[in-house]
């Protein structure tokens, strides 16, 4: 993971992700950082898995879709 995170033509996805997780999280040291990227990350995929076992659907643009829609009506995935 951290290679992936290191690399130098991620640095500008670095810059956005650390950017967000200091306002949000208020955390701004390289590994705090990384640590709540790769926590939401994880959330995320298991949040997405979970649909698609509710839903039977394995039609992935539409599940990311229906989940956008919902986030954007409560400002956040729950």
């Amino acid at each position: 993971m951290r290679q992936q995170w290191e690399r130098a033509e991620k640095e500008d996805i670095r810059k956005a992700l650390t950017f967000l997780v200091k306002l949000e999280y208020g955390k701004s040291e390289p590994n705090e950082v990384l640590q709540i990227v790769a926590e939401l990350a994880e959330r995320g995929i298991r949040h997405i898995r979970d649909k698609v076992f509710e839903s039977g659907e394995y039609n992935f643009l539409e599940i990311v879709e229906k989940l956008r829609k919902e986030t954007s009506k409560r400002g956040q995935i729950e």
